[in-house]
């Protein structure tokens, strides 16, 4: 499949965070978007605001001159705008099936793992955009410092989550690829580690030419996966905290709602680029000093990024919606 200028394109399930992300990013390139759901939320009233035609609920004629139909994993063949949509021949696909077309002119960096993974795209994404090398981005939440899932750039570089849940990463076609840890999770779709690790191993075969795998040192499953693509991609790349890496946090000390911490490298990372020797990050836990690193070492080692703000630029990132997000108080209880 292709996009091609002037397509109509309709998304079912456009208020989840996946397929709104999508919407907004053929949005901004240009394509005329409508899309449906159930009921509205932030998602879908930011994207009517924008320009895209909502739908709330679900009928067969929200498909009516559209030119291609993609819709949510949670949809099946026998929707109602689905099975409209075949009886007219227009194509329809799932989210994995049209990324490697919306990612065909852009150097890829995809964030996996079990955990962590929104948090690490959303370190890259800011620190990219602070360093004057904003990338096109798609998030797994809302982005505190943009307020959006999602952004087009002008530079042909993309910053994606890749989610593993029914596969979804399978369609990403990597330059980058971060593993932030990569554990048994999703029962209800993966049967067992086996076929959980079979699909990581799916998602890495379609790493491009000269790729840079990037991994948590910390996670055993993510070092066995690494050991298996040593001889498969170009280069490998380590980050951690409790296990030897090339790149490592040292002196790990809370302030109250901050983390301070100091880089340690190996002089594999040296040709490389320049690595501040301190990070501060506004939040706490050692996930996230975890996460900090692996968007630091990504950061790191790209050409074509102004990384003397590099520092700075972690200071000011404000993570993403439903991480640690203070929802109220109530008699001097946080919630």
């Amino acid at each position: 499949m292709e996009f091609i200028k002037g397509q109509k394109i309709h998304l079912i399930g456009i208020g989840g965070f996946g397929i709104s992300a999508i919407a907004r990013i053929l949005l901004e390139r240009g394509f005329t978007i409508s899309g449906s759901d159930k009921q509205a939320n932030a998602l879908t009233e930011a994207l009517a605001r924008d320009g895209a035609t909502i739908h709330i609920g679900h009928a067969p004629e929200h498909v009516h001159g559209a030119d291609m139909i993609i819709r949510t994993s949670a949809v099946k063949d026998d929707h109602i705008e689905v099975a409209e949509a075949h009886r007219l021949n227009i194509p329809v696909y799932k989210r994995q099936d049209i990324l490697e077309a919306l990612f065909k002119d852009d150097f890829v960096i995809a964030i996996a793992g079990t955990h962590g993974k929104t948090t690490t795209t959303a370190m890259t994404v800011h620190v990219l955009q602070e360093c004057q090398s904003p990338p096109s981005y798609i998030v797994g939440g809302i982005m505190a410092n943009t307020g959006k899932n999602a952004g087009v750039s002008k530079i042909d570089r993309f910053v994606i989550e890749a989610d593993e849940y029914d596969n979804a990463f399978w369609g990403i076609p990597a330059n980058v690829v971060i593993l932030t840890n990569v554990e048994y999770d999703h029962p209800d779709f993966f049967v067992n580690d086996s076929v959980m690790l079979d699909s990581f191993r799916k998602f890495l075969d379609r790493m491009r030419p000269y790729s840079t795998l990037v991994i948590c040192a910390d996670s055993p499953y993510a070092v066995k996966l690494a050991n298996e693509y040593r001889s498969k991609v170009h280069y490998i790349h380590t980050y951690g905290i409790n296990r030897p890496a090339d790149m490592m946090a040292t002196n790990i000390r809370v302030d109250g709602d901050k983390t301070h911490f100091d880089v340690v490298t190996t002089g594999s990372l040296e040709p490389f680029r320049y690595i501040p020797e301190h990070i501060t990050l506004p939040m706490t836990g050692l996930h996230n000093v975890q996460n900090a690193l692996g968007a630091l070492l990504v950061a790191s080692t790209i050409g074509d990024v102004n990384l003397d703000g590099i520092a700075k630029a972690f200071t000011s990132f404000k993570s993403t919606g439903r991480r640690f997000e203070i929802r109220g108080e109530c008699d001097g209880i946080i919630v």
